[in-house]
Formats: C-alpha cells, structure tokens, sequence
C-alpha cells in the first residue's frame, strides 16, 4: 500500500484544478489557453450574483490571470464555440466535448422535471412569457437576460 504525504495529495489537487502555478499575468493569455483551463476543471458554475465579477470570469482569472472576458463569452456564443451551458448540480460551462455525456441528464430533466420547475412553469407569468422567449430565441438566436424587458420582476 502507498502512503502519499498531505503535500503530495495537495499537489495533485491543485494541479487538477489548475492552481499550482503562479500567476503569470505578465503573459498574454489566448483564447485557446482560456479554454484549456476549462477543460481541465471541467466545468465553471455560472452565478448571476456578483460583487467584482460573475463568478465563471473570475474562475479562470484566478488561474491564468487577466484575460479578455469576451474570449470566455466567444468561447461559449462565438462562431467557433468550443464551451456551452448546461446543467450539473446548477447552471455551467462545459467543454462543448462533453455535450454528449450531458444529453441523458437533459433528457431526464425534460421528462421528470424538479419539484421546484414544475411550479415556475405552472405560474402564470411563466406560461405566458416562455413561448415569448423561445420565440424571440428561435428569430434572433442567442440572448442574455439583459435582451428583455422585465417588469420590475429582477430574479427568477
């Protein structure tokens, strides 16, 4: 039986999860670079919530220093996109590899959605305005949130 020390275990936890070097944000980083780093996470939570930053921008940042946010967001909406959004434990970018891996996982949520969906879907504000989305999706493509207009309602 082998015994790994704690710094040996620390090394390899922070070598796949892409912290074991220094930040070296004198270098400029490309796109191909940001993506690296995702794929070898794996996935960044996407979180609506921010102070300095949402979330999935500072997760790279803080691997590989200053980078240009829109190489992330052409990454994942861009022409050659090699990352998309998806579903693990909440909303994520994913390595566009590993979509399909994903595809049961949707299809299971699709056909048994949560508890929680079901009643934002029953909720009538919802069942109005979710045929108005796909619409405007389905003419215009890819939107933010920031594309529609909100009532006053600002979460959900």
């Amino acid at each position: 039986m082998t015994i790994y020390t704690a710094a040996a275990l620390r090394a390899v936890a922070l070598h796949a999860q892409s912290l074991h070097t220094a930040d070296d944000s004198d270098r400029q980083v490309t796109p191909n670079r940001l993506f690296q780093v995702i794929d070898q996470i794996g996935c960044v939570q996407i979180d609506t919530l921010h102070m300095v930053r949402r979330s999935q921008y500072l997760v790279p940042w803080s691997r590989i220093g200053t980078y240009e946010p829109t190489d992330f967001d052409d990454l994942i909406f861009g022409p050659e996109r090699r990352l998309f959004e998806g579903w693990e434990h909440a909303a994520t970018i994913i390595p566009l590899a590993e979509y399909r891996y994903q595809m049961p996982h949707q299809r299971n949520m699709r056909e048994h959605p949560t508890t929680w969906y079901n009643r934002w879907l029953n909720e009538l504000v919802n069942k109005d305005f979710v045929p108005l989305v796909l619409e405007r999706v389905r003419r215009e493509g890819a939107l933010k949130v920031s594309n529609f207009e909100s009532n006053g309602h600002v979460s959900g």
